[in-house]
């Protein structure tokens, strides 16, 4: 037996539907799957345990954490190379140094 999902709409008032559509836009979402994943976690909350819950949202801490520092990593090593202040031969040492210091392959 085949189960097909079943198309949910509402209408939303323009200031939430506008507020929705900037948190939307900052999480690279479109609105319509945002207002997806917001009921789908909000069903999936009421049956979790409070523990599941903060390990959940502990695990997308910890994604969000990774991201960062992976994005702030290369951030630090293009600006230091765009800025000019770095030489063609010292952008390896650059390189090194960015890896050892910022980078977070070895957790």
């Amino acid at each position: 037996m085949t189960t097909t999902s079943k198309p949910v709409s509402f209408r939303m008032p323009p200031k939430e539907y506008e507020e929705l559509q900037v948190k939307a836009e900052t999480a690279g979402m479109k609105p319509g799957a945002m207002v997806k994943q917001i009921v789908c976690e909000s069903l999936q909350a009421k049956d979790d345990s409070p523990l599941e819950e903060i390990q959940r949202d502990l695990q997308k801490l910890m994604e969000s954490l990774h991201t960062f520092r992976c994005q702030h990593a290369k951030s630090v090593e293009l600006l230091a190379i765009d800025a000019g202040n770095i030489k063609d031969d010292e952008i390896e040492t650059l390189q090194r140094w960015v890896k050892e210091n910022l980078s977070i392959e070895d957790e």
